[in-house]
């Protein structure tokens, strides 16, 4: 498909084409090009849930600094029970309606069933994995070394004790930091003490304006302006 329309002048030139084919080959091209169609869409669906997640951040919590992976997890158990029941149905409509010339078809959906069964599978041994994991972590906040899946464990010695308040001692102080900083970032927008842009050759740079300079010009110009007569 892509070589008539590169050999083509208009989209009209390039359908005129594809019709004069033999119809062996123009449905080559239908196939491949819904191929096509198929992963595109899957490929948008895919990065409208990324950056669905992102902006609620149902995730990622970037203040924190942690992920919240139940959700992840929980998209994932929701789409391998969707995706098995759908290739369930596909398998079936095919068994049922097989005929000699239909092969490929049958075998295409056997093969969607199957891995439909591996991702439930995966989907579960995640979840259980993540359900120990996350149980793990817990008993780390305590101080406590969980050995197996029954709950039995060791306290922290003492010396992991002094480590790991080290460690948070040092991620407090870093988010305190980053706090700091962007507090004193807004208040120098707001002073205008924030350093003018280096002006390019041939260009123009903005001078720092105080914010709190144009928030009264806003208010003197809607003071001065005749306020609209009502009804």
């Amino acid at each position: 498909m892509q070589d008539i329309a590169d050999n083509s002048e208009s989209t009209e030139e390039v359908w005129e084409t594809v019709n004069s084919l033999p119809v062996e080959l123009k449905m080559k091209i239908v196939y491949e090009l819904r191929k096509d169609e198929t992963f595109e869409d899957q490929k948008y669906w895919a990065i409208w849930l990324i950056d669905l997640m992102d902006q609620y951040n149902l995730v990622n919590d970037y203040t924190a600094g942690t992920s919240k992976r139940e959700v992840v997890v929980g998209f994932l158990l929701a789409v391998a029970g969707m995706y098995s029941q759908s290739a369930d149905l596909m398998y079936r409509a095919e068994l049922q309606t097989q005929t000699e010339r239909s092969q490929f078809g049958l075998s295409l959906a056997e093969q969607a069933h199957e891995y439909s069964e591996a991702l439930t599978e995966i989907a579960t041994g995640i979840r259980s994995i993540d359900c120990a994991y996350n149980g793990i972590l817990k008993g780390r906040q305590c101080d406590f070394h969980f050995t197996d899946d029954e709950g039995a464990g060791v306290s922290y010695a003492a010396e992991e004790i002094e480590k790991r308040a080290a460690i948070n001692e040092d991620l407090e102080r870093r988010r305190g930091k980053q706090i700091d900083d962007m507090r004193a970032m807004l208040s120098d927008s707001y002073w205008g003490r924030g350093l003018p842009q280096e002006i390019e050759e041939g260009g123009t740079a903005q001078l720092i304006i105080p914010l709190w300079e144009v928030m009264d010009k806003a208010e003197e110009k809607s003071k001065k302006e005749p306020a609209l007569a009502g009804p």
